[in-house]
């Protein structure tokens, strides 16, 4: 709220276009100048929402693409392949935000709640099917997926490489971790998660509510 609250030194405050007063979803940036970032409410009320890019740092923003979804994140593996989500689709760029696709999706599913790409062929999805929360994985691009896991409040997903990932809640306390690629999933200590980042496989950021470091 910078309008009121005059930042500290280092911050300046950074202007959208137009958005139809659609507040921003997810961000992500790939490098210092790079960043997309999509906008989305979980209303359950169809509008109009957008796939906004950045070459400047921020400073301009253009809308790329809009479509009556409500986007929930956005995230790429490079400059070129990108992909961002909804509850109903993925979609994937390979053409650094130029044109879109849809991802097939398992068929048996009412909603989308997270989704991690690794590689172009391998991504992570969480889902729920009537009452269920489910872990499914592709391994190429999204033809076929194979169903990890289910269970309750699989609502987050972090994968820090193809073999080592998390799923959690950032609403209950829910913490899993595999480290053979989701055959096997143990319950470690902490409360869930909002965001994840890990550096390396030691070192990691927890957020939720409060942030948490881990070194092992």
């Amino acid at each position: 709220n910078f309008s009121d609250n005059p930042p500290v030194s280092g911050w300046q405050q950074q202007f959208m276009p137009f958005l139809n007063n659609m507040p921003l979803a997810d961000i992500t940036f790939l490098d210092s100048l790079t960043g997309y970032a999509v906008t989305g409410t979980d209303t359950g009320v169809p509008d109009t929402n957008y796939i906004l890019k950045t070459t400047n740092s921020g400073y301009n923003w253009n809308v790329i693409l809009s479509r009556v979804y409500s986007f929930r994140k956005v995230i790429f593996l490079n400059l070129d392949t990108g992909y961002a989500s909804n509850i109903e689709v993925i979609l994937r760029t390979t053409n650094a935000g130029v044109s879109w696709e849809n991802i097939l999706v398992p068929p048996d599913y009412i909603g989308i709640f997270d989704i991690f790409p690794v590689s172009y062929d391998t991504m992570w999805i969480t889902l729920q099917n009537f009452g269920l929360d489910y872990i499914y994985r592709t391994t190429n691009a999204g033809l076929n997926w194979t169903r990890q896991i289910q269970g309750n409040s699989f609502d987050k997903l972090y994968f820090f490489n193809n073999r080592i990932g998390f799923v959690g809640s950032p609403l209950v306390n829910v913490f899993l971790k595999t480290t053979n690629s989701g055959i096997n999933w143990t319950p470690i200590s902490g409360n869930g998660f909002k965001e994840l980042y890990f550096t390396d496989s030691l070192t990691g950021w927890n957020a939720r509510g409060s942030m948490k470091k881990t070194i092992d």
